[in-house]
């Protein structure tokens, strides 16, 4: 199962360059982050430009927004280039990029950075879009992720805010042989003074089972007996809480991509299954 959660890939020039701004700005090694100039300026091939705390050395970050998912090499020689007249001197220069990761580009990457070291010029690096998704969720970046990606947060202090996920579950054992639609959400916000009459539903979990057409609350753990009214069958009750219980986070699940899931009962779970409903 994959409970990571995508991040959108930003199309604007504009918004991209604040966000590397915003990236650089939140990386505590360095200080005096500001950008280059304005737009028309010539710009030496540097968008933003920061100097490391450590050894006072200037680094030079070049944004570029690709909607097709590609950059060339030709495109990289070219700022490059350009960037060998930045003042003063760059010890490091970093492409931030929405092209999609790329090998070749990479080796070509490595290549000419090697190039540089060996005439005592800048090391040169690339960062693509997966690599600039890796740095937003890290905690440090927490600040950035929201700040352009607040829509995707749940506010809990809005009154009567729930976010669900529809999905599909397979569920059998031995083989699949039942499905359901289900809708697995949850309600937030924090306990407030006014409407202390739904406080107690504030925090909860939720199922909707959409081929009964009914619903449930559960808490994690969740147990069979906590779906009793959303799911008629004792058995698929039981799978349906397996399910629930391997989730590792389900705030993440809640909002993560996938949606097509199944589970399978071993023969073993389901000896134990029924010895819980033996006489």
């Amino acid at each position: 199962m994959n409970f990571g959660i995508e991040i959108p890939r930003i199309e604007n020039e504009e918004v991209f360059e604040n966000l590397c701004l915003d990236l650089i700005k939140a990386n505590v090694q360095y200080e005096n982050v500001n950008r280059n100039g304005r737009r028309g300026q010539k710009q030496d091939g540097v968008d933003i430009f920061a100097r490391n705390k450590l050894s006072l050395e200037w680094i030079g970050i070049q944004c570029k927004v690709k909607t097709n998912g590609i950059i060339k090499e030709e495109e990289i020689k070219k700022e490059v280039e350009k960037a060998y007249g930045f003042n003063p001197n760059l010890s490091h220069y970093i492409f931030y990029t929405t092209a999609k990761r790329d090998s070749k580009i990479q080796a070509y990457v490595r290549s000419i950075s090697d190039q540089n070291k060996n005439k005592n010029l800048f090391n040169i690096d690339i960062l693509f879009w997966e690599d600039i998704e890796d740095l937003l969720r890290e905690d440090k970046y927490n600040s950035v992720h929201y700040k352009y990606y607040r829509s995707f947060y749940t506010h809990i202090d809005d009154d009567g805010f729930a976010f669900g996920k529809l999905i599909s579950l397979n569920i059998g054992h031995r083989q699949l042989d039942s499905f359901y639609p289900l809708l697995i959400g949850k309600t937030y916000r924090k306990d407030t003074k006014k409407n202390k009459n739904i406080n107690y539903w504030k925090g909860v979990y939720f199922i909707v089972n959409f081929i009964e057409r009914t619903s449930e609350v559960f808490p994690i753990p969740c147990f069979p007996t906590d779906l009793e009214e959303a799911f008629q069958y004792r058995r698929d009750r039981y799978i349906i809480t397996k399910f629930i219980n391997s989730i590792p986070d389900i705030d993440k699940f809640i909002k993560s991509k996938e949606s097509n899931y199944e589970l399978i009962l071993t023969g073993e779970e389901y000896e134990e299954f029924l010895d819980m409903y033996k006489e």
